[in-house]
């Protein structure tokens, strides 16, 4: 068992997981801002609300992010919808680019070249773009109807206290849910490698996992640790970096698991 950790350990550092996950960090934090303004954008055309967006970002954004984001979504609420063609351009140009590098760590880790043309792994990428784009919208959309369904609910059995724990523990198991897939559908047809689904679900199950892990435990220390107060005001930009790497990191870490338990 150790020795197979030791041999998983040299397979990461052979692939240069940690430059991977580097250069999809920077073009993705590049497009977050664009790419959330137009996710914010299109929300205005939902069902869903401010007040119901806002609860949502207070429920499952980290504190040190919170300001941020509650500033973002003033924003776009307040002014015209020319901001989402003006920033869709950047948004789905520099997302689709991290995705392209993450594109090229998977192929490291299955040990494969990218011979794909250019301009179709970038029309793909900008698709897959659009699909995760989409996909948040359904996902905000069900937790708005959850909280409906939630509210219904307790108000024919105002005092089920096995109710009020099952909706405690209901989002973040929807949320893990949703990232399994995304995750298995990421790892399966990014590398380009014919791969079957079910060969990913362990290195999915992992990233999500770890994404939840490594997500809480960061707003921990922020909450309860002064060792970011060093930046300033660029602390929640330094912590947005630390948390994109790491997430990256992990992702690519899975795909490694995926592809190791395959050779084994």
């Amino acid at each position: 068992m150790i020795r197979k950790g030791f041999e998983f350990y040299d397979e990461c550092k052979k692939d240069n997981v940690g430059a991977y996950a580097a250069q999809s960090a920077f073009f993705i934090i590049l497009s977050a801002l664009p790419f959330l303004m137009v996710i914010f954008s299109l929300l205005k055309y939902t069902f869903i609300g401010k007040a119901d967006f806002l609860q949502i970002v207070q429920a499952f954004c980290p504190d040190y992010v919170l300001p941020f984001m509650i500033a973002m979504i003033d924003e776009v609420y307040e002014h015209s919808a020319g901001i989402l063609s003006i920033t869709a351009i950047a948004a789905i140009w520099s997302a689709a680019k991290g995705l392209q590098y993450i594109t090229n760590g998977l192929n490291a880790v299955y040990d494969v070249d990218e011979n794909r043309n250019w301009f179709i792994l970038r029309f793909w990428a900008i698709i897959y773009t659009l699909i995760f784009a989409l996909a948040i919208l359904f996902m905000l959309g069900f937790i708005v109807f959850g909280k409906y369904v939630k509210s219904v609910l307790f108000q024919k059995f105002p005092h089920t206290a096995l109710l009020a724990f099952f909706g405690s523990w209901m989002k973040w198991l929807f949320g893990i849910l949703i990232l399994i897939v995304f995750f298995i559908v990421i790892f399966t047809a990014l590398p380009n490698k014919k791969l079957h689904f079910k060969g990913q679900i362990v290195g999915a199950c992992f990233t999500a996992v770890g994404w939840t892990v490594f997500s809480y435990g960061l707003s921990i220390y922020v909450d309860y640790f002064n060792g970011f107060s060093m930046y300033g005001s660029l602390t929640t930009l330094m912590l947005l970096m630390l948390w994109v790497y790491f997430c990256v990191y992990i992702m690519l870490i899975g795909g490694e698991l995926n592809a190791f338990l395959t050779k084994a």
